[in-house]
């Protein structure tokens, strides 16, 4: 089964994708690729941080490289209901790193309604 993984990612290349990580980070991009490790490279990504004080803030990252053991899950964005989202609107609390499990859970509860989610698998 380790040959899982890809198959499943390589329908979200070229596609928009919002990746969280093991400590809580959503970074959103362009999928360019991945490796065997689950590294991935995602094209006009942004950070966004989410706070109870202030909306949420999107942080403009470029290209940029997540590492395959940070990741707790990636999700394909739809961009329609991506757009409907008033961000400068949005409160919420930042996401608690709490390892991959809680990211992972935290992450589907938040995913629902317009974002299907793929869980990195075959690590150990």
């Amino acid at each position: 089964m380790a040959d899982a993984p890809f198959v499943d990612l390589q329908s979200y290349v070229g596609r928009p994708v919002h990746v969280i990580t093991s400590d809580g980070r959503n970074i959103l991009g362009v999928l360019k690729g991945f490796d065997q490790k689950t590294n991935v490279v995602l094209e006009g990504s942004h950070e966004r941080v989410f706070s109870e004080d202030a909306p949420v803030e999107q942080v403009p990252l470029g290209l940029y490289v997540v590492r395959g053991d940070n990741i707790a899950l990636i999700g394909e964005v739809d961009e329609e209901l991506d757009a409907d989202v008033d961000l400068a609107a949005l409160y919420a609390a930042a996401a608690q790193g709490g390892g991959a499990l809680s990211a992972g859970r935290h992450a589907r509860e938040d995913l629902a309604g317009g974002q299907r989610a793929a869980a990195p698998r075959g690590r150990g």
